[in-house]
């Protein structure tokens, strides 16, 4: 008896539906190659779950290579706390930045595939209204209050500095707002 053909279309559009897939038996980098193929048929984000942070950076890579680079799909790793709860330190800043920029992209409804580790995701994280209203829109042309604005800045956990150089920064001379969103590749300027 003739074993079924591979159809990543087929099992994107029972995921559509809400459907259970199981694809039992793959070995190696199989796994990887399977959910990257029903990825570029599926049209939300994805979820892959790693026992740990070593598995998850493999997995990572393993996407990205069989996914290239797609405009609108990233590949992306969601990071594990660098540090124990209640040990009294601060995670690293670019720790939080990122696991922040993952969960704004998801709520944006961008469909990225994002992997991570059962650790990473048993991390606490701000409930989705708090984080959808720590955001906001600014167009050309657009008057904004400003003291508004940098107040809310502030309470979103953005660094007032001297010089915009790191994601989650901003510094205001006279007119000008130097702002370094979480996601962004340089500062823009208000």
């Amino acid at each position: 008896m003739p074993s079924p053909a591979f159809d990543p279309a087929g099992l994107a559009h029972s995921l559509a539906r809400g459907r259970r897939v199981v694809a039992a038996g793959l070995r190696g980098s199989a796994p990887a190659f399977v959910v990257a193929a029903v990825a570029q048929h599926h049209r939300g984000a994805m979820l892959w779950v790693a026992p740990d942070e070593e598995t998850a950076s493999h997995v990572h890579r393993e996407l990205t290579t069989f996914l290239g680079k797609h405009a609108d799909r990233r590949v992306l790793l969601y990071p594990a706390s660098d540090v124990e709860p209640y040990s009294g330190l601060s995670p690293h800043a670019e720790v939080s930045r990122r696991r922040i920029e993952i969960l704004g992209r998801l709520l944006d409804g961008r469909p990225d595939l994002v992997v991570a580790s059962v650790g990473a995701l048993f991390k606490r994280v701000l409930p989705r209204p708090r984080l959808g209203n720590a955001q906001e829109l600014l167009a050309v042309g657009e008057e904004v209050d400003r003291e508004a604005l940098l107040e809310s800045m502030v309470e979103w956990g953005y660094l007032s500095t001297d010089l915009t150089e790191d994601p989650g920064c901003f510094s205001v001379r006279g007119h000008v707002m130097d702002v370094y969103p979480p996601g962004f590749d340089g500062p823009l300027r208000i």
